[in-house]
């Protein structure tokens, strides 16, 4: 008609979301029947840390918490407090600011504790670093794992999934991990005490690349114990 004017296109724009957090790496893990110090392991600033405790279904604490809090969900115990059918799995995180983090202290629980600190990288940096948590115990002793799965809301979280146990042995209990829901599914951890009346856990992640479902996750035992069970589903 004789009038200027311009075109209107349409502008595609595709959103990449993060790739999935990662494991780096595992401190040492340190046992005993008093006050406990796990150290970090190599970190960097940015990176998110699991403080994993087990007692005998007695009360977890820090006395020196260093900054570190405990992730929603964590506290998952089962049997006598102090007995030798008893667990309890207590999980505190923490994100570094720098790469010489200062140590926490595990106050003493009564029996016994086990303690190690395990480093991610990748996951969100702001505010919690989950997406969604569930927990469960199994009260009657077995050597199946049934770990609660939960719901995710992003994709690519990185599912951490944890099995505390009451057996009193220095040698590794846990395997046979699977989930048919996640990808990468790996063991990460897996110590034992023989201090007071023994306990300890075991630890795999693997990655949820689409938001939704994933399940129970199985492993085994290899000596029949009452458990705590964890997992958590780190965001990118």
């Amino acid at each position: 008609d004789g009038r200027g004017g311009s075109a209107i296109g349409t502008v595609n724009i595709t959103v990449t979301a993060p790739p999935a957090p990662t494991f780096q790496t595992a401190g040492t893990a340190v046992s005993g029947t008093g006050a406990i110090t796990p150290t970090w392991p190599a970190h960097q600033a940015g990176d998110v840390a699991l403080l994993v405790v087990e007692s005998a279904n007695q009360a977890i604490s820090l006395s020196v918490p260093a900054g570190f809090v405990e992730v929603t969900g964590s506290l998952q115990g089962t049997g006598t407090a102090g007995g030798t059918a008893a667990t309890r799995l207590a999980v505190y995180w923490k994100r570094a600011t720098s790469s010489s983090e200062a140590t926490p202290t595990v106050a003493d629980s009564g029996d016994h504790q086990i303690a190690r600190i395990i480093t991610f990288r990748g996951v969100t940096g702001t505010g919690n670093p989950w997406d969604v948590t569930a927990g469960g115990v199994a009260v009657s002793a077995s050597t199946a794992v049934s770990i609660p799965g939960a719901t995710t809301t992003v994709p690519n979280t990185l599912v951490v999934l944890l099995v505390a146990n009451g057996t009193d042995t220095t040698t590794a209990q846990t395997g046979s991990w699977a989930n048919v829901g996640l990808t990468s599914l790996t063991e990460r951890a897996d110590n034992n005490t023989s201090s007071g009346n023994g306990g300890g856990f075991g630890m795999a992640n693997g990655v949820k690349a689409t938001a939704g479902a994933y399940g129970t996750t199985t492993a085994t035992l290899a000596t029949s114990s009452v458990q705590g069970l964890l997992s958590i589903a780190l965001k990118p």
